[in-house]
This record gives structure tokens, C-alpha cells and sequence, in this order.
């Protein structure tokens, strides 16, 4: 116990030192502090391990990069507005569109784009789901109930409205704050579907956010039209194809360097590479017969 107390206040600078690099993640590399542990894909023995590395965001047109990031959080939805923010600086304007998979699809990444006016092409995580054939493992949850925008309440698996009882706010982990409102239901406890919907006993009470519905809403009306859906498409010969020939045909699968600075000034080289080689193809490449 002397020994513990004796320690202690070297022990308490070394964990404030180790949350000043953390500087809100929840791992960093001894080797490289600004690298974070993630699940990667695949490695030499075809592992699912958890690994130091840097979240690589890249945006293109036309398979050329146009701009590029290395982030230190694993999960996508986190990095646009800075990917964004980087093309306004670089170019002094937005792009008219973005298309993305749905690994964007936030109502935080929605608010941000549609404030600096441009046209969201992104699906959200349960788009496909929910336009499945086949029935959903939980047909009850929150996103499959229908939402009545325009007056203001929930329909219940069983046909019956889910009053609006109270709202709150919600704040995420970046700082986003939005309006979500709280609508109850009647009578679970004598509802044939109540083991299956709520679960539980009493009332089901369901937190819905106006703002996220209505961008679903906007998103399914732009991919269910010929001119969205085209828009769409472009993403799977667009940024994939840009990946598939650095990982596979260049087999560039790890960074050499180690720090931010260092893996920014790697994957510049490697972006300045390709894109001077597809310029090269581009003029060299014959070109098709015109028959207009």
C-alpha cells in the first residue's frame, strides 16, 4: 500500500500523458502515436487481426485523385466533412455532387452537405435492407416503422399511431447535437405482436429524429429516379477501381513510413503516380472511331 501511494502521482502523469495522445481514440501504436489499432481485412495469413494503421480516404473523378486523407478513426462516417473541406481548399469550390457508399450515410454527413450545397448521392446503412425481398430477421425495429412526417406521428406494427410524448437531444462523439422526438404507443400489453415488437412490458416508446427521416426520404426519391441511379453506379467504376490498382496491380498493402506526416507524404507519391500514369494511358491509348 506505500509502495502503491508512492507511485501514484507517477503513475497519474504517465496516464495523462497517454490520454493527451489518445486525444480521443481508444488505442494508439507504441511505435507510431499516431496510428490506431483496427480489424483489418486481411493480412499474410488471411487474419482478421487488430493492427496499427491509418484510415485511408481518397475522392476522384474519373479514376484520377483528386484528394486524399489519412485519418486515424477506422470507421468512415467520421471523415468527410474534413475530406470535404480539404476539396473546397484545394480547388476554392464544391463539388456538385458526392457519391458514396453507405458507410457515409449519417444525418450528420447529410446536414453538412446539404448546408455547403452539395447534392448527396450516398445511400444510408439500411437502404438495401429495407428494400429486401426477404423478410428481416427484426421487422419491428425502429427504422422498418413507418413515420408520418407531415402530421407528426408513428404507425405501429399493428396499424395503430405512436403519439409524439416528449423530445429530446442527442449529442454524438463529434459534438453534433440533433432534435429527435419520443412517440408511445397504446395498449402493448394486449397486442398479439407484442413479444416480437416491443419485448418488454408496458408501452413501446421509439426515438425518432424528423431531420434523418426526411433526408431517408430525399435519398429514396433521388435513387429511385434514372438520373440517380446512373449518378450511383459511377462509384463502382470510379474510387473502387483506384484501390483495386494500388492494393492488387501495385500491391501497395502497408505504409512504409510511420507518423501522419510521413504516411500523408507516401500516399501523395503513390496518388502523383497513378494519376500520371492513367494521363499517360489516356493520351497514348488510341482513341474509338467517332460515328457521329
Amino acid at each position: 500500500m506505500i509502495r502503491a501511494a508512492k507511485e501514484w502521482p507517477e503513475r497519474l502523469l504517465r496516464y495523462q500523458e497517454q490520454e493527451k495522445i489518445l486525444s480521443g481514440r481508444n488505442s494508439y501504436s507504441k511505435t507510431d502515436h499516431d496510428a490506431t489499432f483496427m480489424r483489418m481485412k486481411e493480412d499474410g495469413l488471411n487474419n482478421r487481426e487488430f493492427k496499427p494503421g491509418y484510415n485511408l480516404e481518397i475522392a476522384t473523378n474519373n479514376q484520377i485523385i483528386v484528394s486524399y486523407g489519412v485519418f486515424p478513426n477506422p470507421t468512415d462516417s467520421k471523415t468527410l466533412p474534413d475530406m470535404i473541406r480539404g476539396i473546397q481548399e484545394e480547388y476554392g469550390k464544391s463539388p456538385d455532387y458526392l457519391i458514396a457508399d453507405a458507410g457515409y450515410g449519417s444525418e450528420e454527413n447529410f446536414t453538412f452537405l446539404r448546408n455547403a450545397g452539395i447534392e448527396a448521392v450516398v445511400k444510408y446503412n439500411m437502404y438495401e435492407r429495407l428494400r429486401r425481398r426477404k423478410p428481416l430477421k427484426r421487422p419491428f425495429t425502429t427504422e422498418t416503422l413507418h413515420y408520418n412526417s407531415k402530421e407528426g406521428y408513428v404507425v405501429c406494427p399493428m396499424g395503430q399511431r405512436m403519439e409524439l410524448c416528449r423530445t429530446g437531444t442527442r449529442i454524438s462523439k463529434g459534438g453534433y447535437e440533433r432534435e429527435v422526438g419520443y412517440y408511445k404507443a397504446k395498449n402493448c400489453d394486449s397486442c398479439p405482436l407484442q413479444g416480437v415488437c416491443n419485448g418488454e412490458s408496458g408501452d413501446r416508446i421509439v426515438e425518432v429524429s424528423r431531420e434523418w427521416r426526411e433526408q431517408r426520404s430525399a435519398v429514396d426519391e433521388l435513387l429511385e429516379t434514372d438520373f440517380g441511379r446512373k449518378l450511383y453506379a459511377r462509384r463502382k467504376i470510379d474510387v473502387e477501381p483506384v484501390f483495386g490498382n494500388i492494393k492488387h496491380n501495385k500491391g501497395i498493402r502497408r505504409f512504409t513510413l510511420r507518423g501522419k506526416k510521413g504516411v500523408m507524404t507516401e500516399i501523395g507519391l503513390v496518388a502523383t503516380a497513378h494519376n500520371l500514369r492513367k494521363m499517360i494511358i489516356s493520351i497514348l491509348a488510341p482513341k474509338a472511331p467517332s460515328y457521329a
